[in-house]
């Protein structure tokens, strides 16, 4: 078989791994930005190269992104995740020790969980190589890099899947060194092998009939694994507050120290003629000395001086104005922001924000964890009859009023579209399902009605109207008027 083509990517893939390059660098914090510094620290206009090594090598970032994730994930587990079962004693040393390396169900979870919500999905195989004993294996979404499904009597199933992963092989130079290459476990319906420089080095069967391989979404499903990265915008503006970050830094050294400035009203006449040491050529100039023997003097204390000055201007607070922005920006739009909430109004929003992101990964650990049961019961001929008990305790905050008008200044100032806005109240009941298109086309008559009875020229001139005639008629209220 030729294995050339082993290392294709989906079109799939190959659409979302630019943005997944960029929350994983960012959740990697410094060391992903310094690691890939040319992607995300942007250079100056005429900076030399030096210049811009030294400055990739002091960056600072605040990871607003990272704690947001974690946040998010350890309220999802703050309760553990719990299987009740017919008391199967193999089926208990499975779960304490879930992928073979000590570390059981709940810890597992974890980090499945923490990689969905920062990736948009992650996933589990359920593997047994060839001991029938299974095991469960975590797999990124940047590591499942092809997949193939196909209909079958009438059904659309997963056919193929090709994960790729760094291996260590012993160093042809070096006995004593390893190297890393890239290797892909390629999974089918009736055989899984692992597949490294070209050759086929293990196989075992697969006798489920089925490739056990489980989705974990944090965002919804569009199909085929296919599905958005929910915290996108926030690793972004978190990079871009690094990149201000950076510029007040060299704004604050360059103004840090003064600078001589020597200005001059001396008429050219006054300058006497030499000759040019390098060509022989006569030029007009005086010459100035600046020495322990030789005073620098000049004819008119009015017109000519010599001072050192620090630099002054609006550059510094106006960049750090842009920073307490970008800073508030990400508080805001990051759904852990209850360490600065301080009223009960402020928690009780920031729980229900939350919430919402929750939900969906919750949903989808719960119908993952029924079909890893299902697939333990094939491999191992067990009948274990389970039950998962998954806490959702964080759904009773997504009954609060508050919660609508929070998303909906979000969505006014940008910070989510309508269509996720109405998706996720729709997920959480809030809204009863409609058609966001029809909506949509039926708000904007409605703007262009108000419009005209108003006499207005635009929307902002609307709202401007209508605030001088009702101060309680706001953006976000006339939104939240017109959605219901």
């Amino acid at each position: 078989m030729d294995y050339s083509g082993i290392n294709t990517r989906d079109s799939d893939y190959t659409e979302i791994y630019p943005y997944l390059r960029i929350v994983r660098d960012a959740f990697d914090g410094v060391k992903g930005m310094k690691k890939n510094y040319k992607e995300h620290l942007r250079k100056w206009n005429l900076e030399e190269d030096e210049d811009y090594e030294t400055r990739a090598k002091t960056i600072r970032f605040h990871n607003y992104f990272k704690k947001s994730i974690n946040d998010l994930t350890n309220k999802l587990f703050k309760k553990d995740v719990t299987i009740k079962h017919n008391d199967d004693e193999k089926f208990k040393e499975f779960l304490n020790n879930v992928d073979g390396e000590g570390n059981d169900l709940n810890k597992f979870l974890h980090s499945v969980a923490r990689n969905s919500m920062r990736d948009g999905v992650s996933f589990i195989w359920v593997d047994a190589t060839d001991t029938g004993i299974p095991f469960l294996r975590m797999v990124e979404r940047e590591q499942l890099i092809n997949k193939i499904f196909d209909i079958k009597d009438g059904v659309e199933t997963l056919e193929l899947v090709v994960i790729e992963v760094d291996i260590e092989v012993r160093s042809s130079q070096n006995f004593f060194k390893k190297d890393i290459v890239k290797g892909h476990y390629v999974l089918t319906n009736d055989e899984c092998y692992l597949e490294i420089n070209g050759n086929k080095n293990v196989t075992w069967n697969n006798k489920l009939g089925y490739i056990p391989i489980f989705p974990i979404f944090s965002s919804e499903n569009e199909g085929k694994f296919k599905c958005d990265i929910p915290l996108l915008d926030l690793a972004q503006e978190n990079i871009a507050h690094m990149n201000k970050l950076s510029s007040l830094d060299n704004i604050l050294m360059t103004a840090g120290g003064p600078v001589p400035v020597l200005h001059t009203g001396a008429n050219l006449d006054d300058y006497e003629t030499v000759t040019d040491s390098y060509d022989g050529t006569e030029v007009k100039k005086k010459t100035i000395t600046v020495g322990t023997n030789k005073a620098l003097t000049f004819d008119s204390k009015i017109e000519e001086d010599f001072k050192w000055v620090e630099l002054e201007g609006k550059s510094i607070s106006s960049i750090m104005q842009d920073i307490e922005n970008s800073e508030e920006y990400m508080k805001n739009f990051s759904v852990n922001f209850s360490n600065t909430a301080k009223t009960a109004k402020e928690v009780s929003i920031t729980s229900q924000l939350n919430s919402l992101f929750l939900v969906e990964i919750a949903s989808s650990l719960s119908i993952a964890l029924y079909h890893i049961i299902d697939a333990y019961n094939d491999y191992t001929g067990s009948k274990v009859d389970a039950e998962v008990i998954l806490s959702k305790d964080f759904e009773e905050d997504l009954q609060d009023a508050n919660m609508v008008i929070a998303l909906s200044k979000m969505e006014v100032a940008g910070q989510i579209t309508k269509d996720i806005l109405w998706d996720k109240l729709k997920r959480a009941s809030v809204l009863p399902d409609f058609d966001n298109e029809e909506v949509k086309k039926e708000l904007d008559e409605e703007e262009q009605r108000l419009i005209r009875e108003f006499g207005a020229q635009s929307s902002d001139d609307l709202l401007s109207i209508k605030n001088k005639k009702n101060d309680q008629f706001n953006k976000a209220g006339l939104w939240v008027f017109m959605m219901f």
